[in-house]
Order: structure tokens, then sequence, then C-alpha cells
């Protein structure tokens, strides 16, 4: 019997796998299995690099042998490198891995491949797992170390001083040292005014780099002034002298600053030195100029005089001078009786004072009294003026003291000068009053019109009394203040209730000052204006010349339109007045009438034509209105428009027409609006005309 053979078939639990992977053979098909290069039939193993055909021999249960192969490809792994920006570092500073060898790679500690990133300080070992195209997979390594900064400390020898100071900067905690503004590490320099922060860069042994900063504070010197309440003074005079600019202030000469002291007379120069708030001192000086006082003297024009005498007083040795009691200096005045002392305040140049005293002494002058031995006398009475108070007398006016005299006529004013031992004069005055017998002016007649009251006036001189009479039938009644007169017993009667037209005779009974009687007689006539109504209203036509006469007896005509004269030309339509004088009886009398002004023209009216032809041939070339009114017009306008609506030609010129050209064109053919409006100048009437015009061609 013939067995067939087994169907051996090799098995592999990966056909392609990377260096150092382990793969397992196993046969199928047969009984037991042998495999060639030494491979043990289901038991792993790890197969060379490269590519390795595998046979497997097959033996079945019946003896009968069979094989199969396959091909196992193992891939070698990637040489993986790597590359860093730096392996020995400064905290802080950025480096880069790089792998390289594979396609793609991972690394540990959150690094990303190309990408930069800070390390730790001290020593990390970052690993990379380069991945090739095969997805082989191999690793390397590397240590990176991280220096620490250096702990970098700015010194200085002072960090608050004054301009001139000089200081020294100095670093600690690294090797080497650079300052900043020119700085020399450890040098002595001299910073300027103001805050300056000075940075120090300190280099360790590892090259690794740090800073520190110092704020270096310069104050400025005090701006020292020496201050006085005054540079220039007079002897006996205190100063204060004060320094300002500083905190603390130290003069020299033992002034105390703030305190009042006297300097001596002269130019004296004082020395302060001012210290701030940060210590820091500056100096300055001010001169004091000491003058003497002056000399003053009190001079006087006099100084036993009468009281009203004027003296002068007058100063020397100094510039100006004030003196007490309101004098001034070199003006006269008249000091009061006693006696007194004037002292006087003397200013030099330098405004130094001094004083001196004057004594006056004033006489009183006499109590010299005016006397008369009579008043209110009548014309040519004798009177006798006599002084008293004094020891002579002198009057004026010519009069005697003690001798009598005839006075003028009215209120005179007698002055006398009366002198005494001392020859201190003085005087007074009486007023002398001499009565007048009166002084008659004649009332004049008076004509008067309208009136239910009048007043009569006298202008009589010198009158003490007055009684008005009525003078009827030659019989004189006195009148008594009542409800027709008043003012019965003062030189101005007023009349009332008189208002029929008659005539009055009035007497007036006077009295002088000295009692002598004077008389004067008025007579008064009233009328009363008549009602007249002469001028008839009528109609009057506008355009011709019209003349109204007033035909009155009388004087100083005027009409309401302001005309003078009995004729006038009315204008308008409207009521006219008139007013005049009747020559005798002082009245005014007015008239009014009504004129009514009309257009007399008939068929006033503006004209326009029904059609015009504008082809230039002399004929009807042009549309305008014709005026048929003798008048004229104070306002008009034309207007002319298409079919559309729009204007084609306007004037305000009654003489001016169309023409037939619209925006420089001819315009077409047609039928055409127009209006027209105006106003006729005598009637202020508006007007309009409309209608339509044919333009032909």
């Amino acid at each position: 019997m013939v067995n067939p053979l087994p169907v051996v078939v090799a098995n592999t639990s990966a056909s392609t796998v990377c260096e150092t992977f382990s793969i397992t053979l196993s046969g199928s098909g047969a009984v037991t299995y042998t495999w060639d290069n030494g491979v043990t039939d289901a038991q792993s193993f790890v197969p060379p690099v490269g590519t390795t055909t595998y046979v497997v021999t097959g033996t079945d249960a019946n003896g009968c042998v069979n094989q199969d192969s396959l091909a196992i490809v193992v891939n070698a792994l990637p040489i993986v490198g790597l590359s860093t920006s730096g392996n020995n570092v400064c905290i802080g500073t950025s480096i880069v891995l790089s792998g390289s060898g594979a396609v793609s790679y991972t690394w540990n500690n959150g690094v990303s491949d190309g990408q930069s990133f800070v390390s730790p300080v001290g020593t990390t070992t970052y690993v990379v797992t380069g991945t090739d195209a095969n997805g082989c997979i191999n690793q390397d390594s590397i240590d990176i170390l991280v220096n620490p900064l250096p702990n970098v400390v700015a010194n200085t020898s002072d960090n608050n001083v004054c301009i001139g100071t000089n200081i020294t900067l100095s670093g600690s905690g690294a090797v080497s040292y650079s300052w900043n503004n020119g700085v020399v590490d450890g040098q002595s320099f001299n910073p300027p005014v103001g805050t300056t922060t000075y940075v120090v860069t300190g280099t360790d042994a590892n090259a690794c780099v740090n800073q520190d900063s110092i704020a270096i504070v310069v104050n400025p010197l005090p701006i020292v002034v020496a201050n006085a309440n005054n540079t220039s003074t007079c002897e006996d005079l205190s100063v204060v002298l004060t320094g300002s600019g500083a905190y603390s202030y130290v003069w020299d000469n033992g002034v105390v600053d703030g305190l009042p002291f006297i300097s001596p007379v002269g130019n004296t120069t004082y020395q302060v030195v001012g210290t701030d708030v940060n210590g820091c001192v500056n100096q300055a000086s001010i001169d004091i100029l000491v003058y003497p006082l002056p000399t003053i003297t009190a001079n006087t024009s006099g100084n036993m005089l009468c009281e009203g005498y004027e003296i002068s007083l007058t100063a020397s040795g100094a510039s100006t001078y004030v003196w007490n009691n309101g004098v001034v200096n070199g003006q006269p005045f008249a000091p009061p009786a006693g006696i007194t002392d004037y002292t006087v305040m003397g200013t030099d140049i330098h405004g130094c004072v001094a004083f001196d005293t004057a004594t006056i002494e004033i006489f009183a002058l006499p109590n010299v009294v005016a006397n008369t031995s009579g008043d209110n006398l009548c014309e040519g009475s004798y009177i006798t003026l006599t002084g008293t108070g004094a020891q002579s007398y002198t009057w004026s006016n010519g009069v005697s003291n003690g001798l009598a005299f005839i006075p003028p006529v009215g209120t005179q004013v007698y002055e006398v000068m009366g002198t005494d031992s001392n020859g201190c004069v003085n005087t007074d005055t009486i007023s002398v009053s001499i009565l007048h017998l009166g002084i008659l002016n004649e009332m004049a007649d008076q004509v008067l019109c309208d009136v239910s009251n009048f007043s009569v006036l006298s202008s009589s001189f010198y009158v003490e009394s007055f009684q008005w009479y009525e003078m009827q039938n030659s019989t004189a009644n006195a009148l008594t203040n009542d409800a027709n007169f008043s003012g019965v017993n003062t030189n101005h009667l007023d009349v009332s209730n008189f208002l029929s037209p008659s005539t009055f005779e009035f007497l007036l009974e006077m009295e002088g000052e000295c009692g002598n009687l004077l008389y004067d007689t008025v007579h008064i006539t009233t009328n009363v204006s008549p009602n007249v109504d002469e001028l008839q209203d009528t109609s009057l036509c506008m355009h011709e010349t019209n003349i109204i006469f007033a035909d009155y007896e009388g004087i100083n005509f005027q009409w309401s339109d302001g005309t003078l004269g009995q004729y006038f030309s009315p204008e308008y339509t409207g009521f006219y007045y008139v007013s005049f004088e009747e020559e005798n009886t002082a009245c005014i009398i007015s008239d009014s009438l009504y004129i009514e002004m009309e257009d007399c023209i008939d068929q006033c009216v503006l004209l326009a034509p029904s059609g015009f032809s504008p082809n230039q041939d002399g004929s009807n070339d042009l549309f305008r209105t014709v005026n048929s009114c003798e008048e004229g017009f104070s306002y008009f306008d034309l207007k002319v428009y298409n079919r559309w609506g729009e204007l084609v030609f306007y004037t305000d010129d009654i003489n001016a027409g169309w023409d037939g050209v619209y925006k420089g064109r001819d315009a077409e053919v047609g039928v055409y609006l127009y209006v027209s409006e105006y106003v006729k100048e005598f009637t202020n009437e508006k007007q309009m005309l409309k209608g339509n015009v044919t333009l032909i061609r």
C-alpha cells in the first residue's frame, strides 16, 4: 500500500520583526517536525538580522515525510544618536535636544524633539527613543548639567550723600563684576545729583551671570538764602536775620536766626551756614547797612501872634518832614489860641527818622460885638452903630463908630473891626433893614376864551398885605374867599365859575412895608368859542390838483396834516381838521370835513394780446402788456409759463416783453399761460391779469 505524503505547513508567529525580537516556528500537517538552523519546533528564538529561510520536515504516522519552508525578515535596529545646544549651562538658559538616525523621536522628562526648554538646576539624564521606518526602536541618552546663578550683591560705601561726596561701589557673590554708568568695581567716584540706580553684573566660575542693583541718592546742596527784614536801616533800629532754603542755620557775629539785634552804624556783612534735612551744608551772606540818625531842627516864622494869624513851620536836617497837629511843613496855618508844642518828624533820604519841637504862643482875639440903635426903620431914618469888646473900632461902608447916619433902603450888612491891647483884631457884623414905601407895577388887562376859571397876578414890590375888590357900578366890593374867589388877600387872585362871556373889573389895595397904600385895577374879558361847521364833506379826483380853502376870520390856521394857512391840498381819502384863533376873542376854533379821493378815469385796465409772432419782421415780435391808464403802477410783474408749468419768461418792467426765446433757443409754437400782477399808484389796489397767448412762427 502506498501512503500519501503529509501536507506539511511551516508556521511562524511573525514573518517580519526587528533585531532582538523573538519568534516561534511550528509545523502542521504531520506528527513530528524537524527544523533546520537549529530551530526547535514551537520554541521561541531570536533570529539573526537579515532574511533567513527556515525549512521544516514533517513525518506523519505512516513514516511518510514532507517539507515546507518560510522566509523570516529581521530588520536591524536604528542607530539612534542625539545632539544638544549645550550640556553645561546656567539656570534659565534654554537648550534644544534633537534625535538622529531614526524617523521619529520621543524624549523623557516632557522634552519635545527640537524644541527649546529650560532644564532644572543640577544634572538631568535625558533619553531619546528613535523609531525608524520599519517601526524598529532604539535609544540614546545625555546628561545635562545646569549650574545655578551666582548670588550677586551690589554694595556701596554710602547710599545717601551730598553732592561732591565720593562713594565706592563693589560687587560680591561672583568672580568678576561690571557696573553700568561707567563705574569701576571697588573704585571711588563722584555720583551726580539725584537718585541713580547702579546695576552690577557678576560672572561666576561657570560663566553664569547675575545682577543686582542699588539706588544712590545724591542730595543737592541747599540753596541757602540770607534774608533780612531790612538790608538798610537806621541807627538804633533792630534787624532780624533769617536763613531760608535749609533746615537749621548758624550765623556769625553772634547773630541768632530769627531774633532781632542792633547792628552797628556802617556796612556789616553777616554770613549764615544752612544745613538741610539730609545733612547737606551751604552758606550765604548779606550786607546790612546802618545809617546814622539825622539832626532835625524845628523852625518857625513867629511864636507870639494873634489868634487867626498864619505862621509857617519849617524843619531842616532831613529830606521830608511830618508835623503833628495837622501842620504841613512850609505851609502857612492859623494855630489856636494858647501855648502849643509842635513836634516835627524828619526823615532823611535813607528813611531814618529824628524829632524836634517848636513852642508857639497865640493870643486870643478880642470878643468884638457890633451894636445898632435901631432896625426895621423906614426910608430916611437915622441910626447909630457902635462896637464893644476891644479898644478901637473901624466900620465898613464909611460908617464912623458912634456917629448917626441915614442907611440906604433894603437890608445892609455892616462889619466892625476891633483891635485890643495886643494888637489882635476881630470882627463882627450886624444886619440893618430899612423898609421900602412900596413900588407899584400895574396889571395888564386880559382877554380869555373858554375858561371856567382864571387867575390875576400883581407884580408890585415891597408889599406887606393885599385886598382884592370887584368893581360894580363904580362901587368897590371887598372879596372874600368862597366858591368863586380864592387868594383875595394875596397878590394872586383865582376866579372860578365864570362861564358866560363877560367883562370883570378888579381893584387891588396893597399896603407897603412902611404902611403906605397902593392901588391897581385890571379888566378881564371872557369869551366862549362858537361851534363852527362850515366845511362840507366832498369827493375829489385823485389825478387832479385839489385846493381846500378855510373861509373864516382868524389867525394861526393849521390843518391836521401839518399844513399852515387857510389853503391845503388833500392827497388821500379821510377826515381833515383845521384850527385857528379868533383875533378879538382869543378863542381857538376848529372844523372838519371828510374827503373821498376817487379814480375818475374810466376803464383804467392792463391789456395783453392773444398772440404774437417773433419772426423779426418788426411787427408783433414781442409779447407784452399795454397800460390803458393815465396813472402809473407802484408794482408790476409779468410771468409766462409753458404747458408743463415751466417759467419761460419773467420781468418787472412794464415796458419789457418776451421775444419767444427760452434757454437760448426759439420756444416751440403753441399756447402759453401768462400771469401779471400790478398795484395802481393812487389807489394802492392790487390786481391780476391772467390769460393765454399763442406763439406763431
